[in-house]
């Protein structure tokens, strides 16, 4: 892998195109320097700024638009397989860019755990990460979790050590939901199987209610996430293994239970299940992480566990 454990993000700041350039400027030069993977991303004109910067430089990936962060842990697997192709081949990745907090309370919360979980995430691997605040326009909720997230900070008088920054353990434990429970479980249930029988007989009883989803959502994502799930409640839960769906026809909540010892980490399935992370760890979470677009973990109400994914299809 050409080395591990070395993966660190740092926060940037800035208040002007001014500072934009000196913030960044160095973090893209000594990774063009490097024969890093060097991606630089964001709003169309922040990248504009640095393209001219770098004159079109054809090192660097500029990516205007924040495509690749359409949810939290999608993006989260699309850098670790990144890594993994990268690293294997002697490159470190080096990134930077916002990260898309929005307005929308629940999508914000999401992207606050993004920013305490990516060090963990991202550890194993050679990746440098620089996420650039706007101090012009980001809020003071926001810039507090910034602080508290980020080891180093970057403004245009330099870099310095960052003695604000958190346990990432502290943060997540108090950015985890206490109530996990979703509006769409105010309604009645599509699907409730409180005993199912088989992983098997989940997945068809899933298809036999997944063909009303909209046309923009994969019907086979979801039947495959969930599975994955099951897979883990039948083989290291307890019976009985409880399916249950809830929907309004535009998001699909899909709720697996089971009566084992439960799941000690409730960010099980962050970490890579990939030949390059030194860390042994299943695929199952990881993967049904990738594919819905929030995935809690939490304590059944019997005891044992309770996973709920949700799919957004509109996203």
């Amino acid at each position: 892998m050409g080395g591990a454990g070395a993966g660190v993000h740092d926060l940037a700041l800035f208040g002007s195109d001014a500072e934009l350039r000196t913030v960044t400027g160095r973090f893209v030069a000594d990774g063009i320097a490097a024969g890093d993977v060097v991606i630089v991303y964001g709003s169309e004109h922040d990248v504009e700024v640095l393209r001219e910067l770098f004159d079109d430089d054809d090192r660097v990936r500029f990516e205007p638009g924040m495509g690749r962060y359409r949810h939290m842990m999608g993006t989260v697997g699309e850098y670790q397989r990144l890594c993994e192709r990268e690293n294997a081949a002697g490159r470190r990745v080096r990134s930077t860019g916002p990260v898309p907090f929005g307005e929308d309370p629940a999508v914000r919360a999401e992207w606050m755990r993004y920013e305490a979980l990516l060090d963990r995430a991202l550890g194993p691997y050679r990746f440098t990460g620089l996420c650039r605040y706007d101090t012009r326009s980001t809020s003071a909720e926001v810039m507090d979790l910034a602080l508290a997230t980020h080891r180093h900070v970057v403004t245009p008088r330099g870099a310095r050590p960052n003695p604000e920054v958190r346990p990432a353990a502290q943060l997540l434990h108090e950015l985890t939901p206490r109530d996990p429970r979703h509006p769409l479980e105010d309604l009645p249930p599509v699907l409730d199987q409180p005993d199912c029988p088989t992983e098997v007989a989940g997945r068809q009883a899933l298809r036999l209610v997944l063909p009303a989803r909209d046309a923009a959502a994969d019907p086979a994502e979801t039947v495959t996430a969930v599975s994955e799930v099951l897979g883990n409640a039948f083989r290291h839960g307890g019976r009985p293994v409880g399916l249950r769906v809830h929907t309004d026809g535009r998001r699909w909540l899909c709720t697996v239970t089971d009566h084992g010892p439960g799941i000690a980490d409730p960010w099980a399935g962050v970490d890579a299940p990939l030949p390059g992370n030194p860390r042994q760890v299943g695929a199952g979470l990881w993967l049904a992480r990738q594919l819905c677009d929030r995935l809690t973990i939490t304590r059944a109400a019997g005891g044992g566990a309770q996973v709920r994914l949700l799919f957004d299809t509109c996203r």
